[in-house]
């Protein structure tokens, strides 16, 4: 059976989701490129991939995975290159009544038709002109916050929920001010309040997979009714507190115009708002205005918009549709999360494992290092003890006395080297034996490679015996049978028989006897 392949396991990051992209580990970057369009549905031309040892800009498609280190990153942060279809406009929206334009044959009014470029046209002029209007500009805030507007502040954004989180962060309040206002006013039984910044809010929605509720109050007599009436419902506060995030906000009377149209703006898209825009004015959307905002997918989605006074019952009732209708959503989401926490402790062992791997080679290779630099050492004081013991024996041969000349007594000595050559010489008959044994133990050093002296069964102090030296042997005469050791060195060889004449002698190892 085929072994299956190596992969590689990567997190990518796309729209605040992380990704789970395996591919074998001899892909290159364009099989990277398409995992992550299985998986993302952007196009391999139209990604752009940060996060690796190379630029995005300088990644051909070649690329070996290999070459970029993928076994020390855990997240790859993908961009697209393309705008994101989902904030195009329809090609073919549908067209809806507007303004009342003169009369009918039978007494009313004629509708006329108006597109919804011109109207979505018509509100960004109309905001254009209110915030180009020096009587508006840089309005106050209001108690312990609310809306505010300053010309600067307006962008042309191209999505709705952009706008709407915009439009939203304006309105933020101080938490404890408009607890403690509510509360001297309508008692303390309410949902939990979030009045912070609402972008902050809904990235705490998403991280909590909970939706998230904006009550946009303002000092109409129906926010009292609603505050009064609906907002210390126990029951909605129980379903509003175990399930969402309850966002409050407020825009004072004195603005309430211009926050009218920002917010239509943001919701134009969503029916509830669509159904009054033929109410173009301050009447065109109802105080307050409550949004149910949930995460599909990742993506901020416009779930519910209630406008004005509406029973709690009823306002239950459209929270539990919404928490129907994300229920899927939520669920993938979890199952997602689950994954991804899976293979980031996947990764994290492995990235775990891979460490404690190379700090295991890095402990070897460190003894390896200090156990070759310790025999290196030590055959180091060897050979340096061994020279010069070498060059010790080999200068007894230069200290030699000379061979006897024609006439003069002299013995010529043959010795038999363990490894069966022979070598001879002669020597004065009155000289000692002592340059037998000096000859011998030069001559064996100058046989010998360096290599050949080390012997792991001594010592090596300068006092040891070598292998070449003459206390490492003795010579064996033949007749009469004798051993000559050191012992005899200062015999002559005429007393020892050795002169005049010729002799022979065996070296014998006497380290053993």
């Amino acid at each position: 059976m085929q072994e299956a392949e190596d992969k590689y396991a990567l997190i990518v990051s796309w729209k605040g989701d992380d990704l789970l992209v395996e591919v074998p580990m001899s892909s290159n970057v364009f099989d990277l490129k398409k995992a992550i369009e299985r998986e993302t549905g952007v196009e391999v031309d139209d990604q752009r991939i940060d996060g690796l040892m190379i630029p995005s800009d300088d990644l051909t498609n070649d690329l070996p995975l290999i070459a970029l280190g993928l076994e020390s990153i855990n997240t790859l942060l993908l961009s697209s290159t393309k705008p994101d279809s989902s904030s195009r406009r329809k090609s073919n929206p549908e067209p809806y009544i507007d303004e009342m334009d003169g009369m009918s044959a039978d007494g009313l009014p004629t509708p006329t038709v108006v597109h919804p470029d011109d109207y979505n046209k018509a509100l960004e002029d109309e905001l254009s002109m209110q915030l180009s209007d020096s009587d508006n500009n840089a309005y106050s805030a209001y108690g312990g916050g609310g809306f505010q507007m300053d010309t600067n502040d307006y962008t042309p954004y191209t999505s709705d929920i952009q706008k709407l989180g915009t439009f939203l962060d304006k309105c933020s309040l101080d938490n404890d001010f408009w607890v403690q206002t509510w509360e001297v006013k309508y008692g303390d039984s309410h949902p939990q309040f979030v009045c912070d910044a609402f972008t902050d809010a809904l990235a705490t929605a998403k991280e909590l997979l909970r939706p998230i509720v904006v009550n946009l109050q303002s000092p109409a007599i129906g926010c009292v009714d609603f505050n009064s009436l609906v907002l210390t419902s126990a029951p909605l506060a129980q379903v509003l507190s175990e399930n969402f995030l309850f966002w409050v906000g407020f825009v004072h009377d004195t603005h309430k115009v211009e926050a009218q149209r920002a917010l239509a703006m943001a919701l134009r898209s969503h029916p509830s708002v669509q159904e009054n825009a033929a109410k173009f004015g301050e009447q065109l959307l109802e105080f307050p205005v409550t949004i149910v905002i949930g995460h599909i997918d990742g993506s901020p989605t416009v779930m519910e918009v209630v406008q004005g006074m509406v029973p709690a019952d009823e306002l239950i009732a459209k929270l539990y549709g919404v928490m129907d209708t994300l229920a899927a959503s939520q669920e993938k989401a979890r199952q997602q999360r689950a994954r991804s926490a899976q293979q980031r402790t996947l990764i994290e062992e492995q990235d775990s494992a891979y460490k404690e791997s190379l700090r295991r080679d890095a402990e070897k290779a460190r003894i390896k290092e200090e156990t070759e630099r310790a025999a290196k050492e030590a055959s180091d004081k060897k050979m340096n003890i061994l020279s010069s013991a070498r060059r010790a024996a080999l200068a007894k041969m230069d200290t030699l006395a000379p061979e006897p000349a024609a006439g003069v007594p002299a013995g010529t000595v043959a010795i038999r080297l363990p490894d069966g050559s022979k070598i001879q010489r002669k020597f004065d008959a009155s000289r000692p034996l002592m340059d037998v044994f000096d000859y011998v133990e030069a001559t064996i050093a100058q046989r010998l490679q360096d290599e050949t002296y080390l012997d792991d069964t001594t010592s090596f102090d300068s006092a040891d015996p070598k292998p070449w030296s003459i206390q490492s042997y003795g010579l064996m005469m033949n007749f009469p049978k004798k051993t000559l050791t050191l012992q005899d060195g200062q015999k002559t060889l005429k007393e020892l028989g050795l002169a005049p004449g010729q002799s022979l002698l065996h070296l014998q190892d006497i380290r053993s006897m």
